[in-house]
């Protein structure tokens, strides 16, 4: 069963500073809960084909991923694939311009497998909370960056 959570944020900044920002995937692990490293393994460095392997924690246990960007939009939407902790899911970003800020949206679909899919309650309380606490975080330093 998936497990589906979207997201949004409004960010003070335009959609080709947001874009930029997000599509510069080495430095994903800033913004990322659990995420602690990410590595271009395959594919163009950006775009359509653009595979990367991650590392991080999860619950205090060292995990390990990778992922495939499938979609790639020039400032308006990337889609990644990829598996992360043993789960496979699909991020889908949009960016929507308003007046002189952009609205991020933040759409994952995951397929818990294991305990998370066991404990989906967990999984999806666990999910929710990192997806809303890394789009603050992107919102932040966005923010603080001065054109």
């Amino acid at each position: 069963m998936a497990t589906k959570i979207t997201r949004t944020v409004t960010i003070k900044k335009s959609k080709v500073e947001v874009f930029e920002a997000l599509s510069d995937f080495k430095k994903m692990a800033q913004f990322g809960s659990g995420v602690s490293e990410i590595k271009h393994i395959g594919g163009p460095k950006i775009g359509v084909g653009a595979k990367y392997h991650t590392r991080g924690k999860i619950l205090g246990r060292s995990v390990e991923g990778d992922m495939q960007i499938t979609a790639f939009n020039p400032s308006s939407a990337i889609t990644i694939k990829g598996i992360f902790a043993h789960v496979p899911y699909e991020d889908r970003i949009t960016l929507k311009s308003t007046g002189d800020s952009t609205e991020l949206t933040l759409s994952d679909t995951s397929f818990p497998t294991g305990f998370f899919k066991t404990f989906d309650f967990i999984y999806r309380s666990m999910l929710t909370w990192y997806i809303t606490r890394d789009l603050a975080r992107i919102k932040k330093h966005l923010e603080q960056i001065t054109s």
